[in-house]
């Protein structure tokens, strides 16, 4: 993931996650980089609507739990992005991310 120094000890590093498959919740990051906040975006290029959440994730309109975000649309959460678990509704869709630390 590429960093960038924003001084006084804080970084940005950013990263992004393509779903292998719809339905299946999938964590953002592989290991923990002690973000303070990670902004997500649905990719703008996608085609349908992305579920955010914990583990239980779920994009699927019969049980949609998470924040819903539409293509190119975005919501800032409080947490690392290990900690960020992303559904699509359409395979190898994904976001792109920007963590604070």
């Amino acid at each position: 993931m590429p960093t960038h120094d924003v001084g006084s000890g804080h970084d940005i590093i950013s990263g992004g996650k393509a779903v292998t498959t719809a339905g299946t919740a999938e964590r953002l990051a592989t290991a923990r980089v002690s973000a303070i906040y990670t902004v997500v975006q649905a990719l703008p290029a996608n085609t349908g609507r992305l579920a955010v959440g914990n583990e239980d994730v779920d994009e699927t309109a019969a049980s949609v739990k998470g924040t819903i975000l539409y293509p190119g649309e975005s919501v800032t959460l409080p947490l690392d992005p290990y900690d960020i678990y992303c559904d699509v509704a359409t395979s190898a869709e994904g976001v792109t991310y920007n963590a604070f630390t």
